[in-house]
């Protein structure tokens, strides 16, 4: 299918003719879109559309904390990974200390484990019988050592294990881009 649209190209190109075609790979992207955002789409319908009693309780009830807490959510997990990936890829790349070349690789390494193993394991090794309380009970007892923790079923939790799982994306790209500027630029910033 081929769609012709009149207009500019370029600036002085008046009256050109430019020509779109859509070929079967179009279609079958757009369609995977569709297909993508469908359960976001039925969403909205329902928030806008009539409703059944379900969507009132949800309306109601739910939907505006759910809102909130996806949008903390985001915010504080895009904060903390851009701000531990850039400081470990700025210290990695620009400094020379004990162990710096097994920190290159090695700060990669969360992003080998999916983010649910890594709930999973934060939740048992801070939960109640975990190695973490037991040694914070054991030196300033059971009371001070829960107030110290996180608690990992909570949003902070939550912001606190998918950052440490997603933080190695932006140091790789931090890194690659810290390795590749010039030293010229980081002197000027400097003077």
């Amino acid at each position: 299918m081929e769609v012709t649209a009149t207009g500019p190209d370029k600036p002085g190109s008046a009256g050109r003719s430019r020509r779109l075609r859509f070929e079967a790979r179009d279609a079958i992207f757009v369609g995977l879109a569709a297909l993508i955002c469908a359960p976001m789409i039925i969403v909205a319908a329902g928030l806008f559309g009539p409703s059944g009693e379900q969507w009132r309780h949800i309306r109601s009830t739910m939907l505006l904390d759910y809102v909130i807490d996806t949008v903390v959510l985001g915010a504080g997990v895009t904060v903390g990974a851009v701000v531990i990936g850039t400081v470990l890829a700025w210290f990695t790349v620009n400094y020379e200390f004990p162990g710096s070349r097994i920190f290159t690789w090695a700060l990669g390494l969360p992003i080998a484990l999916p983010a649910y193993i890594s709930a999973y394991t934060y939740a048992h090794i801070t939960g109640i019988t975990g190695p973490v309380s037991k040694v914070l009970g054991a030196v300033f007892g059971r009371e001070a050592a829960s107030a110290m923790m996180i608690d990992m079923m909570s949003l902070p939790g939550c912001i606190f294990v998918m950052v440490f799982a997603l933080y190695p994306y932006v140091y790789f790209i931090a890194r690659s881009f810290f390795s590749g500027s010039s030293r010229s630029y980081i002197e000027t910033a400097r003077s």
